[in-house]
């Protein structure tokens, strides 16, 4: 199975601060605990969901492994709600030479 994006399975962006990542996770893990399910399919399905979200908790919730996990994105397209980095603001446009004969 390819690597689901942790931000995109906490559904939260690249920039949210610590207590959105716990928040989101929690909130998920409160929906999907498998004793919650009405059916043992939905129980597995939400038990497999659980370890997802939990995989991405335990790396988002630690700075290193944060930061580590980011650098592996690089290049990688932003999560939804996302905002890009800033650009750097344009360079001045260089000055026109003096007109001739001013």
């Amino acid at each position: 199975m390819a690597q689901d994006d942790y931000y995109k399975l906490l559904g939260i962006s690249r920039d949210s601060p610590d207590r959105e990542v716990k928040r989101a996770y929690y909130n998920l893990a409160r929906d999907l605990h498998p004793d919650k399910a009405a059916t043992p399919e939905d129980a597995k399905r939400n038990s497999e969901q659980l370890g997802l979200i939990s995989q991405a908790y335990n790396t988002l919730k630690d700075p290193k492994k944060r930061a580590d996990y980011d650098a592996s994105l690089k290049g990688k397209p932003l999560s939804p709600g996302a905002s890009a980095p800033r650009p750097s603001a344009p360079a001045a446009a260089p000055a026109a030479p003096p007109a001739a004969g001013a």
